[in-house]
């Protein structure tokens, strides 16, 4: 696009300059910042992530970047999207290894619900594919939620009766698997997942890619 503005004279419109900006700084920001944990692609597809840099003020102490898992383990970023209480909604998740590679995507619409029930259905999505993949033998699982409540709910085998049907498969599936950990992750750090989650919350079809 560059060489077009400069030496053909084609004007460019404010979506080509919008994603030049936007590749030049993920750049810059990956230079500066080599140990980000964010790859080019999740940087561009999700510019919000620009956040866990520009203020750290509301929480001094809190990580906000993505951190790898070990070797033994992948993990499983997941989200819920509700437009209203409740409203349209959408589930997004990517599944990475130690190395950042991004194994599994997920963006899937889910009809009327609340933004709770979102995220857990987004957790028990998780836990249905990577029970069915390779890895289930052979790796455990780390799943990251930025709901505190969900991750409470899972974590203490609350009983929530409007959501008890999804609560025991999720606790079922998690029995059968080698281990999982469920865990609160800020949402700093589980940029990609949201906005697969809102991606999904306009879908009229699931979106599911293994890379």
């Amino acid at each position: 696009m560059f060489n077009n503005l400069m030496f053909n004279n084609v004007r460019a419109n404010w979506e080509d300059v919008a994603e030049l900006a936007k590749r030049r700084t993920a750049f810059w920001v990956k230079a500066l910042r080599s140990e980000l944990g964010y790859s080019i692609a999740d940087f561009l597809s999700c510019i919000d992530g620009v956040r866990a840099f520009r203020s750290t003020k509301l929480r001094p102490k809190c990580p906000t970047l993505w951190k790898s898992p070990p070797s033994t383990t992948l993990k499983f970023n997941v989200d819920g999207s509700a437009k209203g209480k409740p409203g349209p909604g959408g589930i997004g998740g990517v599944l990475r290894d130690d190395s950042g590679g991004v194994i599994y995507l997920f963006s899937i619409p889910v009809g009327i619900v609340d933004s709770n029930f979102a995220e857990l259905l987004a957790v028990r999505e998780a836990l249905r594919l990577f029970s069915t993949s390779v890895w289930a033998s052979s790796k455990n699982l780390l799943i990251e939620s930025d709901s505190t409540l969900v991750v409470s709910w899972i974590n203490g085998h609350v009983r929530v009766w409007k959501f008890q049907f999804v609560l025991n498969e999720i606790f079922s599936l998690i029995n059968h698997l080698r281990n999982v950990v469920i865990s609160h992750e800020f949402r700093e750090a589980n940029c990609m997942a949201d906005w697969l989650a809102k991606d999904g919350v306009g879908r009229l079809a699931p979106s599911i890619a293994w890379l």
